[in-house]
């Protein structure tokens, strides 16, 4: 593993040291990948938690954890471009960076890239992608995708319209404790009939059976 460790100061050593064992008991006893260690690295940097905080720095080591397939450190590249923190903005190598992510299966990654295609970032606006990538996002449990669903069903922006889907997606979002999302699921009480109500629940039943919530479920850097 060749991560200059004799050129570091003392205490980060120290601090790669203790992550790697504190993060990898969280992993099942896994001992931590280059990248791993070096996405741990990044985050250090990143929160200034055990030494001085550095965004250019952070971005520079989950740049290279990211090169290496880290999906986690590819999805935090993907955040950097698209705020400009520790990089100039760059929506298309933020999408770049999402798509990467997104791909691995990143949940968060997915809801940003569904994003960037509602909002024009990856060029002309695309309803169409926006609604598959919240679809796979919203499938692992991420709250926010759901919600969107929830929205486009009940509009019928970029799907058909469809209130029994739009109620299943916002009773799903809504297990999170969110009460405006309550408040727009219990709106459709009014437009449902007692069986399509009963139907739609149904639904959200088998949803969570099938569908496990997702590790990286709403992970913010």
């Amino acid at each position: 593993m060749k991560l200059g460790f004799f050129t570091m100061p003392l205490i980060l050593l120290v601090i790669l040291i203790i992550a790697d064992q504190s993060y990898a008991g969280k992993k099942d006893n896994h001992t931590l990948t280059e990248a791993e260690l070096l996405y741990v690295f990044g985050c250090e940097y990143y929160t200034g938690d055990q030494v001085q905080q550095d965004y250019k720095q952070a971005v520079q080591l989950f740049r290279k954890s990211a090169e290496k397939g880290f999906a986690e450190s590819q999805f935090r590249m993907g955040v950097a471009y698209s705020i400009g923190k520790g990089e100039v903005q760059d929506y298309s190598q933020a999408a770049k960076w999402f798509k990467k992510a997104a791909d691995q299966n990143h949940a968060d990654a997915q809801f940003r890239l569904g994003l960037f295609h509602l909002l024009g970032y990856c060029g002309a606006k695309d309803l169409s992608q926006a609604i598959q990538w919240f679809q796979k996002a919203a499938d692992q449990g991420h709250v926010n995708a759901q919600i969107y669903l929830g929205n486009s069903y009940g509009s019928g922006d970029g799907v058909p319209q469809d209130f029994m889907k739009a109620y299943l997606w916002y009773n799903l979002a809504a297990a999170s404790g969110n009460e405006e999302v309550k408040k727009k699921r219990d709106a459709f009480l009014e437009v449902l009939d007692f069986a399509q109500i009963a139907e739609a629940q149904k639904m959200a039943a088998d949803w969570t059976e099938k569908h496990p919530v997702n590790k990286y479920n709403q992970v913010k850097p």
